[in-house]
Order: structure tokens, then C-alpha cells, then sequence
């Protein structure tokens, strides 16, 4: 549904100075493998991204570090970045941009079991999922997103596709209304309101108490954003 804005929205760690000199600070290593990850994300260099945060997971396992922020945080750049590949990348046939989603979903479990405090990590999850069909899983995974980053529009956003999905027009009219307010300019939270109250319409409920000036509004919005 094309949710994913793209944009990142990461929440990285606090990564301190290394300690120079070639071998002399193991974790020093990782932290710049990952610092390079995020900037390839900023550059959209998603490929490159997820290559570098592997890098940093590798690095990790090797030297058996109890870091589990650090492996969190790697998962996390895996996982995203996959998610951000299979939203951008040309070509890809539909089996290929589900494997990525697949192997995002997998990569981003680990993360939010390492370090359940992240909510771009479980915004993240709550994507792939969406994109995966598992629409339940979704909406679970982005209200724990919201449970710890109240101010989510897109969370929002992916709770209100996955309701839609699910046949559940009214929740989804009110989640798309949530994240409109918390953000004005999401076009598809507009897209899935329009498309719950046709959906209302045709199943012949009650849709008086629905601003029809609003719809109209809405339909303009999809149009220009």
C-alpha cells in the first residue's frame, strides 16, 4: 500500500568516539559499520545500508559481544533497510519484494527482542507484517509502537490499512482520522478513509453521522498529495 514513507524516522543508539587505532577497539569497529550504515540510509543507498549494519552484526558475533542494544540496533538497520529496498528497488517481481518483507520481519523480531524499547523498530515490524497480510500482527506491533511514541502518525497510518483490510471500516475511518491529526500531509491515511466510507456505503450503513463535505475534502487531498 505504499505506507512506508521513505523518510526513516530511526532510532539509533548513541554511538561514542572509537578508540583509534586499527584493532585496538573491537566495538569501535561495529559503531563504525553502523554510523556508515546510517548514513547510507540518509544517501539511499538502502543496498549498501543493510550490507554495512550486516557488517556490524557480523563483527559482533564474531567477538561474542553481550551488546544486545548494538545487535538490536544492527538487526534494526538490517531490517529497515530491506523494507526500504523492497518499497524502492525497480524491477523486483512480487516474490521478491515479498522474500524482502519476509526477511525484514525476521531481522526486526530479533531487534525489538533485543531492545523492546525501540518503537521505530516496531513501526518497522508492523510494516513488514502489513505488507505480509499478517494483519493482526500488525496493528499489535504498531500499538507498541504507540505505546512508546504516542505522537506516531504512521503508525497510525499502518493500524488503519491493516483495519480496512480486515473489514473493520469504522476502526479504520477513526485510526486514519488519528493519524491525520498527528500529521496532515499522510495521502494515504486520506486514501483509506475515502475508501472505508465507500466501503460503509455499499454494505447500506449508517453514514449520517459522516461530514460529507469531509469526503469530498479528503478525495481533493488524495489528489494533490
Amino acid at each position: 500500500p505504499g505506507i512506508g514513507d521513505g523518510r526513516g524516522g530511526v532510532g539509533h543508539p548513541s554511538l561514542p568516539p572509537r578508540i583509534d587505532g586499527p584493532g585496538l577497539d573491537p566495538i569501535g569497529d561495529v559503531q563504525d559499520w553502523l554510523r556508515s550504515s546510517q548514513n547510507k540510509e540518509r544517501l539511499k543507498d538502502f543496498i549498501g545500508m543493510v550490507e554495512d549494519a550486516q557488517m556490524a552484526l557480523d563483527d559482533l558475533i564474531e567477538q561474542g559481544s553481550p551488546s544486545r542494544m548494538l545487535k538490536a540496533e544492527a538487526y534494526y538497520q538490517i531490517g529497515w533497510g530491506l523494507i526500504l529496498q523492497a518499497e524502492t528497488m525497480q524491477g523486483l517481481s512480487n516474490e521478491e519484494r515479498m522474500a524482502k518483507y519476509a526477511a525484514a520481519e525476521k531481522a526486526l523480531l530479533r531487534s525489538v527482542w533485543l531492545n523492546p524499547k525501540n518503537p521505530k523498530a516496531w513501526e518497522a515490524l508492523s510494516l513488514a507484517q502489513l505488507e505480509l497480510g499478517k494483519y493482526e500482527k500488525a496493528i499489535a506491533s504498531a500499538s507498541r509502537a504507540l505505546a512508546l511514541d504516542p505522537n506516531s502518525a504512521k503508525a497510525w497510518e499502518i493500524i488503519s490499512w491493516a483495519q480496512f483490510k480486515l473489514g473493520k471500516y469504522e476502526e479504520a475511518i477513526a485510526s486514519a482520522t488519528k493519524a491525520l491529526a498527528l500529521d496532515p500531509g499522510r495521502a494515504k491515511a486520506y486514501w483509506i478513509r475515502v475508501q472505508a466510507l465507500k466501503e460503509l456505503g455499499r454494505l447500506n450503513k449508517d453514514l449520517s453521522r459522516f461530514d460529507s463535505a469531509r469526503i469530498l475534502d479528503d478525495l481533493k487531498k488524495c489528489a494533490v498529495l
